[in-house]
């Protein structure tokens, strides 16, 4: 009875500090607003493309990669650089936001000193920024793939959904990664090596029973 007790209590506190969150963010959501878009009006200032970058940045890189890969492989570049770009723009979310949110407290120090903020604002908004890119790519995406041969299919439903799962899981590296960093600051420069080296062991760039 003790040990379901203390299950029921943990249970009771982490939705009681799950619930102080929701509320907090949305008490806070026009200052959560005006970060994501200061993170994506700096992302982009003084550029000549503007937010256009968002569709031909990943565009140009995938391009490089699925040339470079599909004559290394000898695979037929056109399905090769489809089954590339459906990888690699969830896979660019994940790192991107983990690798940028990885420092978001240290660069807000003086603003979470000056006044209260709820903490968790600057790594969500990191990644709603980052979000918001990622969508502005998979648009991009659906421009190159149907020319080069993808098929839609009834599965494309299940983008929202996965979407939604794999921002969920890059808030929560975020915010483990940017807790962290602030204690171990050279952990800001090892999680880009990580990512790195995460990328080449997970099948984006090559069929997971290759």
């Amino acid at each position: 009875m003790t040990a379901q007790a203390g299950q029921a209590s943990v249970r009771g506190g982490a939705a009681f500090a799950l619930a102080q969150q929701t509320r907090e963010i949305r008490e806070y959501r026009d200052v959560l607003t005006q970060l994501v878009r200061q993170f994506l009006t700096l992302r982009y200032r003084r550029t000549l493309l503007g937010y256009l970058w968002t569709l031909v940045n990943p565009l140009l890189m995938m391009s490089v990669t699925a040339v470079v890969f599909a004559t290394l492989f000898k695979l037929d570049l056109a399905t090769y650089a489809v089954f590339l770009f459906a990888g690699m723009v969830p896979w660019n979310f994940f790192s991107m936001s983990a690798t940028q949110s990885c420092t978001s407290y240290i660069q807000n120090e003086g603003l979470i000193k000056k006044i209260y903020l709820p903490k968790i604002i600057f790594p969500l908004s990191l990644c709603l920024g980052m979000l918001i890119d990622s969508l502005l790519s998979m648009a991009a995406l659906f421009l190159v793939v149907v020319p080069l041969g993808g098929k839609v299919s009834a599965a494309l439903l299940v983008i929202p959904v996965a979407y939604l799962l794999l921002f969920a899981f890059a808030l929560g590296v975020a915010l483990i990664l940017s807790v962290m960093t602030v204690f171990f600051r050279d952990l800001q420069y090892v999680i880009s090596v990580l990512m790195q080296a995460w990328f080449f062991l997970t099948p984006v760039m090559y069929r997971h029973d290759a």
